[in-house]
């Protein structure tokens, strides 16, 4: 039995859109190697499988869940400062040198948004470098992608209408104004808001509890880095937000028969008469930033979008 569990990473590659390949069977032997190196562990105290691999990226070769929290070594010690379940995060090679910096100011520092009480965001605990390579210790966050969601299982099993209005509301309120609210006066915000970006629990069952977590926590470097592109950024993450929310809305939730038929233009009017966007893009430019205004800009937005019927109906 492989010491790590490959299949659900291995089976990603053909269940979402990437241009990224997947490990060879070489490359992956190397990866263990390396963490049962850093983790400290033996035959007789490992479980098989001590983790499962569930994530990549750009900057990322591989996400490994632990299957059991170490209790000895670096990896112990970071472990002692969480009481969740823990992952490895295992950056490619002369890749995200920049983010390896940031993860570990967050980590040392707790900024930004990396407090017990920011829990829509991924915490980070720590980096290891070890034999040339960056790990970097954060948070399990359980659950899939928006995106995997989107189209290996609200495609065949619709989100709810109410699942739906929560985790747009969790995605506004827990981590978009937080986050621009968060920048500096010179700095960039966090614009990279795509349903890759965000781990959702809870969406099982009819009442589930739901949970949205931003999980791409390396994007938060652009809160404390200066930027001569800031309108850019805040144009960009603007069209990001609201085609995540259109997905949500107009795909994940599938058709029914009381559908609104014009629903992409009605979804835009809504969108628009909320004032949503233009509260959202003052938080990074006034002091201190009008949160309340955004927060109610965004309970307008869900009201009229329940009232006009975008959300659907509970069998």
């Amino acid at each position: 039995m492989n010491r790590i569990d490959w299949s659900k990473y291995l089976a990603y590659f053909s269940q979402i859109n990437t241009r990224q390949t997947p490990a060879s069977e070489d490359r992956r032997t190397e990866i263990e190697d390396l963490l049962v190196e850093v983790l400290e562990i033996s035959g007789s105290d490992c479980p098989k499988p001590f983790g499962t691999a569930g994530g990549f990226g750009n900057g990322t070769e591989v996400v490994v869940h632990l299957n059991a929290t170490p209790r000895s070594g670096i990896q112990g010690n970071l472990a002692a400062k969480f009481a969740g379940p823990l992952a490895i995060r295992v950056m490619r090679e002369d890749k995200g040198d920049d983010a390896i910096s940031f993860f570990q100011q967050r980590a040392k520092t707790g900024h930004p948004l990396n407090g017990p009480e920011h829990v829509h965001f991924q915490r980070s605990l720590g980096v290891i470098q070890r034999s040339g390579y960056n790990l970097v210790i954060h948070e399990w966050v359980p659950g899939e992608t928006l995106e995997w969601l989107r189209e290996n299982y609200w495609n065949t099993r619709p989100l709810s209408g109410d699942a739906a209005q929560e985790i747009l509301r969790q995605i506004v309120f827990g981590v978009v104004i937080p986050s621009w609210a968060a920048a500096s006066d010179t700095s960039g915000v966090l614009w990279d808001i795509r349903d890759a970006n965000f781990v959702v629990s809870g969406y099982e069952a009819p009442g589930g509890r739901i949970r949205v977590a931003f999980v791409d926590t390396g994007n938060l470097r652009h809160l404390i880095k200066s930027t001569e592109n800031r309108k850019g950024q805040i144009h960009s993450g603007l069209s990001r937000l609201r085609n995540t929310m259109k997905r949500i809305l107009m795909l994940a939730q599938g058709k029914w028969e009381a559908r609104p038929k014009f629903y992409e233009r009605e979804f835009e009017l809504a969108f628009k008469a909320s004032g949503l966007a233009d509260n959202l893009s003052l938080l990074p430019d006034q002091e201190p930033p009008p949160v309340e205004l955004a927060e109610e800009a965004c309970h307008a937005f869900l009201n009229t979008i329940r009232e006009q019927g975008f959300l659907r109906p509970e069998p």
